[in-house]
């Protein structure tokens, strides 16, 4: 969502986007169970459209390959620690796939063009739109939202 021109072929999706007040990992102390609980009862939801253009999907698309490459490194170096004979050189890989499993994911997260951030007062918080695009929208009567 940079605030580039789009044409009517450009790419569009529709995501839902969900939050968690973040005290809901206290349920972790319990275990998981209570966690995901947790989540499902207090989660917020909303669906968004939004379109990206060409320079920001082919971003987008590097940084997920590059997930994918430190995957397919978590995936070999498992493979390989699991087989190997040797126990120094076992801990060493399985301490390296632990490493590109960790490194995946974050770069997986960092990939999502948009994110919920927060919600107050029934509005979640979205990230990932650029200020650029933020100026172009109108402003908002709230008196008329509420009566």
């Amino acid at each position: 969502m940079t605030g580039e021109e789009l044409s009517a072929d450009d790419w569009r999706k529709k995501k839902t986007l969900a939050w968690n007040p973040p005290w809901v990992f206290v349920g972790l102390l319990g275990g998981v169970l209570p966690l995901l609980i947790l989540m499902l009862v207090c989660q917020k939801k909303t669906a968004v459209t939004y379109s990206l253009g060409q320079e920001a999907r082919k971003k987008l698309a590097s940084k997920r390959r590059v997930g994918g490459v430190f995957l397919a490194g978590f995936v070999l170096l498992l493979v390989f620690g699991i087989a190997s004979e040797s126990s120094s050189a076992s801990g060493i890989m399985m301490l390296s796939c632990f490493v590109c499993l960790i490194i995946s994911l974050v770069v997986f997260i960092l990939a999502t063009p948009l994110r919920a951030v927060g919600h107050r007062k029934g509005w979640l918080k979205i990230k990932g739109v650029s200020g650029r695009v933020l100026d172009e929208l109108k402003p908002v009567d709230f008196n008329l939202l509420q009566g």
